[in-house]
């Protein structure tokens, strides 16, 4: 089973990659890997009163703009 965000789907990508390439017969994953700008969404599409985010460090990589203008809120990144 796989269970993570964003950051944890390539570790998933390349274990399969690995077990095609070993022609393994008994590897299977069942992902449960979420991403996380649709919830973060729903709540201000619901109303919920959010100032801005605390985002995981990884979302630095997203442009703090691009992000500003999806979600009309701020987000800071602690380091």
């Amino acid at each position: 089973m796989a269970i993570g965000f964003e950051t944890t789907a390539p570790s998933t990508a390349i274990a399969v990659i690995n077990a095609f390439n070993e022609k393994l017969n008994n590897f299977f994953v069942f992902s449960a890997h979420k991403i996380m700008p649709p919830a973060m969404k729903a709540l201000v599409d619901d109303g919920v009163k959010i100032n801005g985010y605390i985002g995981p460090v990884m979302l630095v990589l997203l442009p703090v703009q691009l992000f500003s203008t999806i979600f009309l809120k701020n987000m800071v990144y602690p380091l």
